[in-house]
């Protein structure tokens, strides 16, 4: 294999890589139903943490 194959596969499996990473996130929310139910609280901003908060507990936790 020439360098330049190599290299446009090591590429590839990063990007691979990332992308695998973004379907799960996206998977989780959806599992979490974050955006598709409304959080009844009147706290400004609370909606907000509670969507960062599910996102960081699937992703590193």
């Amino acid at each position: 294999m020439t360098p330049d194959v190599i290299v446009t596969k090591i590429c590839h499996a990063n990007i691979s890589s990332i992308r695998t990473q973004v379907e799960h996130a996206i998977v989780d929310v959806k599992r979490y139903r974050i955006e598709k139910d409304k959080l009844h609280n009147d706290k400004k901003g609370f909606t907000d943490i509670i969507k960062v908060s599910c996102v960081g507990y699937t992703t590193y936790g």
